[in-house]
């Protein structure tokens, strides 16, 4: 008797799929918009790991390019699904800075080289402050903010519509 071997063969496709590191900076929180010369512009970024694994030593850092001026800290452990607000960051603004538009970014760098940006633009204004007589006239910069984000002014709009609603609802309700 003579035996017959067959062989067979299969080939199957393996998919690994690898989870990467996920951070976002998903807003930040600016205090005391206005401010006079000299002062601190004053910044809360709020930091969120989107992805699958824990991220460590992360490095957040607000600059003002134009300006070279810096200011970094530290988170030191950030879980999956976690949302932190970092520390305020203060970002001093000379008194000699000239009027006019100003980029600040923001930046997370993680795993030691992967980094995350956002960008804001503000405008310095220079505006006459009046003194009095013994003393003399001076310039005071104010610093508005610009943060380029339609959903945050359709949001703003909404809800000043919503406010003057009420207060004509209000308005005649007084008078009835």
């Amino acid at each position: 008797a003579t035996s017959k071997t067959k062989s067979i063969s299969t080939t199957q496709d393996i998919i690994i799929e690898t989870q990467k590191h996920e951070l976002e900076i998903t807003d930040v929180i600016f205090s005391d918009i206005n401010l006079a010369v000299n002062r601190r512009l004053a910044l809360t970024p709020q930091i969120e790991n989107t992805g699958q694994t824990t991220l460590r030593q992360i490095e957040i850092t607000a600059s003002i390019t134009n300006l070279d001026n810096r200011q970094t800290t530290y988170i030191s452990k950030l879980d999956p699904q976690e949302l932190v607000l970092v520390d305020q960051l203060f970002l001093n603004i000379p008194k000699q800075t000239p009027a006019g538009e100003y980029n600040l970014k923001v930046e997370a760098t993680y795993a030691n080289t992967k980094k995350v940006e956002n960008n804001y633009k503000f405008v310095i204004q220079n505006i006459p402050q009046e003194q009095n007589r013994e003393q003399s006239q001076e310039e005071n910069t104010v610093l508005e903010l610009k943060e380029v984000s339609p959903i945050k002014i359709i949001t703003i709009i909404f809800i000043l519509i919503l406010v003057l609603l009420i207060i004509a609802i209000v308005v005649t309700l007084l008078k009835k």
